[in-house]
């Protein structure tokens, strides 16, 4: 029998799953960090949680929960955003879709999952206008950046980081 896979909007009763996939995703982004600058504190998914769920509500996104067979699988998180000032007079993009978050739970992972948050959350962006959606990956993390790569993501941006210690 295939495995059913449900993809809707996290409930606001539902903060604690978002807590246990973010903590799900700083712990796997630590053990990728050969610098070890990364960690995941008590208290962090909760935190960020909180302060993921403000940024969404604020920036018109949405929190999506991805079940498989009525269990928890995933979780994704996105935004839509106009460019500021500066950046709007100096591009031809005008509103884009940020996905800030996704995390699929080990025992889901090559099931299609993290292919459809992310379907989910383009349809989203391209219902609220939006020209394009991005996301940002970790160096480290070379299989979610193969996933982006395969699903269409460019890269288009490097940000370099230098240890002054």
């Amino acid at each position: 029998m295939q495995p059913r896979l449900e993809i809707r909007p996290i409930r606001s009763e539902e903060l604690h799953l978002i807590a246990h996939y973010i903590t799900g995703l700083q712990a796997h982004l630590a053990q990728l960090d050969p610098e070890e600058r990364i960690i995941c504190p008590e208290g962090y998914g909760h935190a960020y949680a909180t302060d993921l769920l403000r940024r969404v509500t604020n920036g018109d996104g949405r929190i999506l929960l991805a079940l498989i067979n009525d269990q928890p699988a995933g979780i994704a998180a996105g935004i839509v955003k106009a460019p500021p000032f500066y950046e709007a007079i100096g591009t031809t993009v005008q509103r884009e879709g940020e996905i800030l978050e996704l995390f699929v739970s080990e025992d889901y992972r090559g099931q299609g999952v993290a292919t459809e948050l992310m379907a989910t959350l383009e349809d989203y962006f391209r219902a609220k206008g939006c020209e394009v959606a991005g996301i940002a990956v970790f160096a480290h993390n070379t299989k979610a950046h193969r996933l982006y790569t395969s699903l269409g993501y460019a890269d288009r941006m490097i940000y370099g980081v230098k240890s002054l210690r």
